[in-house]
């Protein structure tokens, strides 16, 4: 127990890196699911009609 701050620092780089990785995934994912449940409410739409 000589230095706890350093293990507080990895413990913030590894938290940061996580949301970091996170933030990714959900920027590359979302936007897709978005188009393709826009798409697919248009035919829904033209089925029904």
């Amino acid at each position: 127990m000589s230095s706890p701050s350093s293990s507080k620092e990895r413990g913030f780089a590894t938290v940061s890196w996580i949301t970091g990785v996170v933030n990714r995934y959900l920027l590359l994912i979302v936007p897709h699911r978005r188009k393709d449940g826009v798409v697919l409410m248009r035919r829904r739409k033209r089925n029904g009609v």
